[in-house]
């Protein structure tokens, strides 16, 4: 069981709230943050932090910065009107469980959007979409010559099943027949091959959710957060 951090302090204006996380001497890289209108979590194992905010916050304009291992949140609001506390009252399992699952529905939404749009525009721009392909085709042939020695359960693979696209799929087709464990199998080994598709991981997060695995979906989600840079808090 992750262990809940409570010496947190927080300050408000009418416009916006600021909070003070310490860290408490994990390193950054291993911190994972996840932020929706109505809920924050900041997860740096073995430690959790979690709010569940006592109104909306514009989450797309609001700020993380690091430093002097602490996290320093500048949550704006969306009405300007003084809180009573950081969190809501009188929060039980229940709707804590809702409000995890809203917020992680809300963000892949988003997530989604934010991909097709960028899709979108690299089909407009042929050079653009030129060059990351190449790059693409590099690192699918870097995969390719380490895969056999890095991830022995792929040897016995066919050449088209070392793809991760393939393997991408594939764990739709499973997760289409309620396969969840098996799709999520398949998108471990889609992301081991190539952890730069955001899908892979907004993927397996519906399969964590279907599962109630509810802390590995916001997990995954928060990861495809960080990979569409900081869409949520920049």
């Amino acid at each position: 069981m992750p262990l809940q951090v409570s010496d947190y302090s927080w300050q408000q204006t009418k416009t916006a709230v600021f909070l003070s996380l310490p860290l408490k001497g994990v390193c950054v890289r291993d911190t994972d943050v996840f932020c929706t209108e109505n809920y924050l979590k900041v997860n740096f194992p073995p430690f959790l932090f979690e709010a569940f905010l006592y109104a909306p916050i514009d989450d797309e304009n609001s700020k993380a910065k690091v430093g002097n291992d602490t996290i320093v949140f500048t949550l704006y609001k969306k009405e300007a009107a003084m809180w009573e506390s950081l969190s809501v009252t009188g929060v039980d399992k229940e709707m804590m469980q809702r409000i995890r699952e809203k917020s992680i529905l809300q963000a892949q939404e988003r997530a989604k959007e934010a991909t097709e749009a960028k899709a979108a525009a690299k089909r407009e721009d042929q050079k653009y979409a030129l060059s990351v392909m190449m790059k693409w085709l590099h690192k699918q042939a870097e995969a390719r010559r380490a895969m056999n020695t890095d991830i022995p359960e792929l040897c016995d693979l066919k050449e088209e099943e070392k793809n991760p696209e393939w393997l991408k799929d594939k764990g739709n087709k499973l997760f289409a027949t309620e396969n969840y464990l098996a799709a999520i199998n398949a998108y471990n080994l889609a992301i081991r091959l190539n952890n730069k598709i955001p899908l892979l991981y907004l993927n397996r997060a519906a399969c964590h959710l279907k599962l109630k695995n509810l802390h590995k979906a916001i997990e995954d989600s928060s990861k495809v957060w960080i990979s569409l840079s900081y869409m949520y808090i920049h």
